[in-house]
């Protein structure tokens, strides 16, 4: 065992701190398997025998898809000092080239200013594309940005709605360039961030004080050896975190010993980093962590956080659709150039909010592991999100667990207190990644969870949760609870904005599928949701609500198997009583209709699912929006 392995990463909170000690830069260790597992593991282990081939084959052809391997077939390029840029003149006229060449040529200087060294003879390739779809066709990758440093390339997306391009990727082509291929991956990382010297459009050295003040100080072991992208969940840490850490470390070894024993560092500290580093600095890695943390801390205490409680905001009316990414491979996921025009058709429908969806994987509802999906990445989340925004709409970010099987969020429970621990430490960096990926790119709205009603009844973490994200986020935010069994249970409501339902009540149960009959249920609904809304004085949104276009769906409204016989004219007398009931009352703000599809397709009069697309519930949800709504002008919040 490594000196490190006992070293902790602590979140702190209202409630406390919570100390996960991690073995060689991993998880803690949980012990003897619960049952659950057990039978999980064994049930599994014939489906990975037969999937294994079909799996690796298709991790070969992703990875030969998104590898970036730098390349495009230019119409242009165009050369400055220490750049060659690569474009398309039908996207970019050289005069845009030109200037943006200039800036970068600035700041160029700068980053070899912070190093020290000498400005290297080769250029950089910088690849600029105009769009996702571009980027990933050429071979370079689905992120918004990337490097090949061993390749002296950049590849970014360049347009409209991304007119800057981060300085990480140029920082890392030059500190290779200039320092040669770091000893560890962390150390290459944390020299780039260092040499870029903003992140975000704000200074590196603002955000150790900020991030630290609005999530705690994270341990060295932990932020060296974290994952931050990928479909790989066990370690993960927010690239939005990670990054401007990284050249936050730097910043403090230099600061403290200088920057040549930085770069001696770089050169030679391996795995485990902690405990080589220590080493290297005469320091226990106990001595290393703790002067590391006392550095955060000090740093915080400069950081002044801007004073916008979410609380006081008013709360907005929401006519929208829950807007979920599909063919992705096929050109319409979020990250797609035409997202634009699917939003603009939602938007003459009278739709004025969407939500988005970005998914995280468990394999089992009691193995406390959250593996985020590869899907729907942060760049797709936010070229979705600035399109929208451009369209006057407004877009809620709503963060989803998925289970192997079909099995539901609501089943998540893990009996034993360290697994636990374990996920909400998981489930916590993977909401505080998303609350800050909100606050970035401006959305109206974040909801904090959906329909874990087993994991809801501990109070205690989710208020502690709910603190550490009004810290990151500063809109309001909300939660999607389950209409069964935990939305008139759940005991936090007085600690969001909104109360959030996902409405699948049942409107009759005994086939009557008239207006009447539809009605009644839809009244009876609305009575015990308004009982609620008088008991914790909150706004209330339908986070979700729904139907399939089946025969009998008004009677499973979540069950998209319920028959085999299609009868739109049933879900579209299911949303009219939706409709009926809940709009115009002065505590109603608004529903999202699950679901439209990112494609801007399917739907259709022979569709049974959810889809209202080109369907008479589509025709009914655009009528109801189309009209004004006049809401009461506060809430009392008890």
């Amino acid at each position: 065992m490594s000196m490190s392995s006992n070293l902790p990463i602590v979140l702190r909170g209202r409630a406390g701190s919570i100390e996960l000690p991690f073995h060689n830069c991993r998880p803690p260790s949980r012990g003897a398997p619960s049952a659950g597992l057990v039978r999980w593991s064994v049930l599994s282990a014939l489906s990975l025998l037969l999937l294994a081939s079909t799996a690796a084959y298709s991790l070969a052809q992703r990875w030969r898809s998104d590898a970036p391997t730098m390349q495009l077939t230019p119409s242009a390029q165009f050369s400055s000092e220490h750049y060659r840029f690569f474009y398309n003149a039908e996207d970019h006229s050289l005069a845009k080239v030109q200037s943006f060449a200039e800036e970068r040529e600035r700041l160029w200087q700068q980053m070899t200013a912070r190093l020290e060294a000498k400005p290297p003879a080769e250029k950089i390739q910088f690849y600029l594309h105009s769009t996702f779809e571009q980027k990933r066709s050429r071979g370079n990758g689905r992120d918004e940005f990337n490097a090949d440093p061993g390749k002296a390339a950049v590849a970014a997306v360049w347009n409209e709605i991304f007119p800057r391009v981060e300085l990480l990727p140029d920082a890392q082509v030059l500190v290779q360039q200039v320092w040669g291929s770091p000893a560890h991956s962390f150390l290459g990382l944390s020299a780039a961030a260092y040499a870029a010297g903003t992140w975000r459009r704000k200074p590196i050295a603002q955000w150790g004080p900020q991030i630290t003040y609005e999530e705690g100080p994270y341990a060295l072991d932990f932020l060296a050896n974290a994952e931050s992208g990928g479909s790989r969940g066990g370690n993960f840490l927010s690239p939005l975190v990670r990054r401007p850490l990284a050249g936050e470390f730097a910043r403090w070894i230099i600061s403290r010993w200088g920057l040549e024993t930085f770069r001696e560092l770089y050169s030679t500290a391996q795995s485990p980093l902690v405990r080589s580093i220590a080493l290297s600095l005469d320091l226990s890695p106990q001595e290393l962590e703790s002067a590391w943390r006392r550095w955060l801390r000090e740093q915080a205490k400069t950081y002044s956080p801007e004073l916008r409680a979410a609380t006081s905001q008013r709360p907005f009316f929401q006519r929208g659709v829950s807007f979920t990414q599909e063919g992705r491979r096929r050109g319409g996921g979020y990250d797609s150039s035409g997202m634009g025009d699917v939003l603009a058709s939602l938007r003459r429908l009278g739709v004025d909010s969407i939500a988005l969806v970005p998914f995280s994987f468990m394999p089992g509802p009691d193995v406390p592991e959250l593996i985020r999906f590869s899907g729907e990445s942060d760049a797709g989340i936010n070229n979705t999100t600035f399109r929208a925004r451009r369209l006057g709409m407004k877009v809620m970010l709503k963060p989803h667990i998925w289970l192997r099987g079909g099995l539901f969020p609501g089943d998540v429970h893990l009996q034993n207190k360290r697994e636990r621990d374990l996920w909400f430490f998981r489930y916590r960096q993977w909401i505080f990644h998303n609350a800050r990926l909100a606050e970035w790119n401006g959305s109206d709205l974040f909801c904090i969870g959906n329909e874990l009603r087993e994991m809801t009844r501990y109070e205690t973490e989710w208020r502690d949760l709910i603190a550490t994200v009004r810290r990151i986020y500063h809109g309001p935010i909300t939660y999607g609870a389950h209409w069964e069994t935990e939305f008139e249970k759940l005991p936090f409501w007085d600690a969001v904005d909104y109360i959030g339902l996902n409405n699948y009540f049942p409107l009759t149960r005994n086939g009557d599928a008239s207006a009447t009959a539809l009605q009644k249920g839809a009244d009876e609904v609305l009575r015990r949701v308004e009982r609620l809304q008088r008991r914790w004085g909150r706004p209330v949104l339908l986070t979700e609500v729904g139907f399939p276009s089946k025969r009998g769906g008004v009677t499973e409204p979540w069950n998209n198997r319920v028959s085999s016989i299609v009868d739109v004219e049933e879900q579209a007398r299911a949303y009219e009583a939706i409709f009926q009931s809940f709009y115009g009352k002065p505590w109603f703000y608004g529903m999202y209709w699950w679901k439209w599809y990112s494609t801007g397709a399917g739907g259709g009069p022979e569709d049974g699912r959810f889809n209202p697309r080109n369907k008479p519930a589509g025709a009914v949800m655009s009528r109801w929006y189309r009209k004004p709504v006049s809401q009461s002008s506060s809430i009392e919040k008890r």
